[in-house]
């Protein structure tokens, strides 16, 4: 990193950022589609297709969800690089916190659903 000059570590600095947002909205789509799908045909499915759809979702937001982590880690070092460097980097809030629950809570509360949908209780073999 000592060859890169500021300018090449801000334009990575909101790359990273671009990333972030990227993966966080490749979730919320994910999510999505499993609910609606849960909600629209889950008393069509077998409780073996229920649990293959929540294992897939869950291997799914994990693998975003390590993404995550990596691009924010990635983010927080080019930060400290910039510091080392003098240039404050402002940031209105830390996100990582709420971001984190917002995946956390959501990812345990769409594979529940998977198996308590409306109608998804009347076929359950």
């Amino acid at each position: 990193m000592n060859d890169a000059t500021v300018t090449d570590l801000i334009g990575l600095l909101q790359n990273e950022s671009g990333s972030i947002d990227m993966q966080f909205q490749l979730w919320v789509t994910v999510t999505s589609a499993v609910v609606i799908a849960s909600f629209a045909a889950g008393n069509h499915f077998s409780r073996r297709m229920k649990v293959f759809i929540a294992i897939m979702y869950a291997l799914a937001s994990a693998a975003i969800g390590l993404r995550y982590a990596n691009d924010a880690s990635q983010f927080l070092f080019l930060q400290n690089e910039l510091k080392l460097r003098g240039v404050e980097y402002p940031t209105v809030i830390d996100l990582r916190i709420l971001r984190t629950l917002v995946y956390s809570f959501g990812t345990v509360a769409t594979t529940i659903f998977i198996f308590t949908a409306p109608g998804s209780r009347i076929n359950s073999k």
